[in-house]
């Protein structure tokens, strides 16, 4: 009696139909030369460089950038190694570092062309990934859909995701050097997956994902060592390091896991299906399912597929630990989710794709088919790829306005500074890091991004809209009393409950009022917010002279808010 498996046989030589193909898939009669290849992939590459370049013009440090830009103080080594959120974010800090050094603050573009390159990385990683699957075409144009991921807007226009960009791209290089199989590539894959833990914490995804897959393949487990040595890079920081941010995994978000893989998984189909959410929830769901018989059926050459699958499930259940982010999905974690997305689907369809096809001479008419379905895909990846620009231009507004809104704040800084208190947050909705003190020595080592006086004079949008509130309380503002004027010329725009609002001209503006009366005065963009308040006591025959002190007195257009006006007849504001 034999002692053999039933159906083993078949199952191992299915196994070795799949591995010749994969590795002869490019040599199809539907695939191009390698260097046509290269080309459609680096066209579209050049196309999203251009784009890219365009959008962020006139970008500068936003929130966590700022933390990078306190921390160029310290040694770059001792910097690196400070936790960041519970990250480790040792080689986007020094290649941060590098660039302020280098180029300063006021020129955030080198900045933004790394962010931008890293991105070209994924996809380019996405594409060599597909190549060896599908057409070489479509793997281009696949490729570029990561690259014009609109809906990952967070990592496409904000400099600071250069770490989530930088982790993504080493643990996508680690997918690729993990199977080549050889001896230098198990090295280049543990190179890569030691550079994406120590980038940011979701490399740790995809060492647990390939570290699985490793142990589920007994064959194997010699070279555990791959994803032993990336974790203990990560272990040897946390013990040191680490341990000691209050930021870590919280359990009660283990209930919620299964649900937040879903839903990240729903909104990350959901840009691929045009922002349809119906069309998302039906993708995500014919995913799934898919996913679950390419496993079934062929378990035994699917080592890739898990590795992909259980990367990006570990990947939702550790941000949902550590997290607990509400519904929708932050953008930035889309990224990843994506790329990871798109990689399963290929390999999904690979895998499906042969177990159903068993004759290796397939008729002419099934050549055309398949060549009709890849020209089809092709353009609807294209279309996924304008969708995406398109989504990126209706995001870039909003960083170019808070960039308009801090080069104002500098340009305060630079011209009353010194009078400031030097403990006030510039601006705790986007700069909560930096108090003036920190933004003086930030402009006076790295170069200022502040707004002259001619341009902040020149804008037509408010400069007190502008400005944050704290910061324009910074300035100090004088007040001292002066003769009643015989004649002056109102001031200023009643806008009744008792509230006159006047902008101040240089020299500043004369306040009247009866004797025995008193005025609060607040400066300010909108009257519900307080930022500087005084109370101005009237004697008979005497006004008071109000002003913003030092530099902003003579060049500023600021504006005050006078309150305890009995009607709009009894002008408290004149010009004489």
């Amino acid at each position: 009696m034999s002692n053999a498996v039933p159906g083993a046989s078949v199952e191992s030589d299915f196994g070795q139909r799949l591995r010749a193909r994969g590795k002869h898939a490019t040599a199809s009669p539907l695939a191009w030369s390698r260097l046509s290849d290269g080309i459609v992939f680096w066209v579209l590459a050049v196309i999203y460089l251009v784009v890219a370049t365009h959008l962020d013009r006139g970008f500068l440090p936003f929130f966590d950038e700022w933390n990078f830009v306190n921390l160029h103080r310290d040694s770059v080594i001792s910097a690196a190694l400070v936790a960041h959120n519970g990250h480790l974010l040792f080689f986007p800090y020094v290649s941060y570092w590098l660039l302020l050094d280098v180029f300063g603050l006021a020129h955030h573009l080198p900045f933004m062309e790394l962010l931008n390159l890293l991105n070209v990385s994924c996809g380019f990683l996405v594409y060599r990934l597909s190549r060896t699957r599908i057409s070489p075409v479509l793997s281009a144009i696949i490729g570029s859909v990561v690259m014009f991921y609109g809906a990952a807007s967070q990592d496409l226009l904000w400099a600071f995701q250069i770490g989530w960009l930088m982790s993504t791209a080493a643990a996508l290089a680690g997918l690729l050097f993990v199977n080549l199989r050889t001896r230098r590539g198990d090295i280049a894959a543990c190179i890569a997956l030691s550079i994406a833990v120590t980038s940011t914490a979701l490399g740790l995804a995809f060492v647990a994902g390939i570290g699985l897959s490793l142990l589920l393949w007994r064959k194997d487990w010699k070279r555990l060592w791959i994803p032993i040595v990336a974790v203990g890079f990560y272990g040897a920081w946390w013990l040191g390091w680490g341990r000691y941010s209050p930021d870590h995994m919280m359990l009660s978000g283990a209930a919620g896991m299964f649900r937040y893989a879903a839903e990240g998984a729903i909104a990350t189909c959901q840009a691929l299906a045009f922002g349809n959410h119906a069309a998302g929830i039906a993708l995500a769901l014919v995913l799934g399912v898919a996913l679950l018989m390419a496993l079934t059926l062929s378990w035994r050459t699917s080592q890739r597929l898990v590795q992909i699958s259980a990367s990006w499930f570990i990947f939702w259940a550790v941000i949902s630990l550590a997290r607990e982010t509400p519904i929708p999905i932050p953008s930035r974690y889309l990224y990843t989710s994506s790329a990871l997305l798109i990689v399963g689907s290929v390999e999904i369809f690979w895998l499906l794709r042969y177990r159903f096809t068993e004759s290796s001479n397939r008729p002419r008419g099934f050549q055309i088919i398949t060549t009709s379905t890849i020209a089809l895909l092709s353009i609807l990846g294209l279309a996924l790829c304008n969708y995406g620009a398109h989504q990126l231009f209706l995001a870039q507004p909003f960083y170019e306005f808070q960039a308009q809104a801090d080069r104002v704040a500098a340009g305060l800084v630079d011209l009353d500074g010194s009078l400031m208190n030097p403990s006030t947050v510039i601006d705790p909705a986007n700069i909560p890091q930096m108090s003036v003190s920190d933004f003086v020595w930030a402009q006076h080592h790295l170069g200022s991004i502040g707004f002259d006086v001619a341009t902040m004079r020149s804008l037509n949008t408010p400069l007190a809209a502008l400005a944050n509130h704290e910061l324009l309380g910074a300035i100090p503002v004088m007040s001292r009393e002066v003769l009643k004027p015989q004649t002056c010329v109102a001031a200023g725009q009643w806008w009744g409950h008792g509230l006159w609002r006047v902008q101040v001209p240089r020299g500043g503006v004369v306040v009247t009022a009866d004797a025995g009366s008193a005025l609060s005065v607040q400066a300010s963009a909108w009257p519900n917010h307080h930022v500087w308040q005084t109370m101005l006591r009237f004697r008979p025959g005497t006004s008071h002279l109000v002003a913003w002190a030092g530099a902003s007195n003579m060049q500023l257009p600021l504006v005050l808010m006078l309150h305890g006006v009995s009607s709009a007849q009894s002008s408290p504001a004149c010009v004489g």
